[in-house]
């Protein structure tokens, strides 16, 4: 008797963990212009500060966000401390 009330129960639960609801939504995605992304890492612990300059792309497009090349970037703390980054070989960077 034990044994047919966990065999139903183990049952009923596979039944509910196998079935689902599903709501499609179509969402009315409008391109915009791109814009410059900034992304960087600034360390109190002597490594050198870096900055990633791209571009934003549509939501449908490729996850491949194109660099920006030939910015001039200055850190200022605030103490009046400034720091002018330089660009790597890689554009963007």
């Amino acid at each position: 008797m034990n044994n047919l009330l966990v065999l139903r129960f183990l049952a009923a639960t596979g039944l509910l963990l196998t079935t689902a609801c599903q709501t499609v939504i179509d969402l009315d995605l409008q391109d915009a212009a791109p814009r410059l992304t900034i992304e960087g890492q600034l360390t109190d612990d002597g490594q050198p500060a870096t900055v990633r300059l791209i571009r934003s792309v549509a939501f449908t497009a490729a996850s491949s966000f194109p660099a920006v090349g030939g910015a001039v970037i200055t850190l200022r703390d605030n103490i009046g401390g400034l720091d002018t980054l330089r660009e790597t070989p890689t554009p963007g960077q």
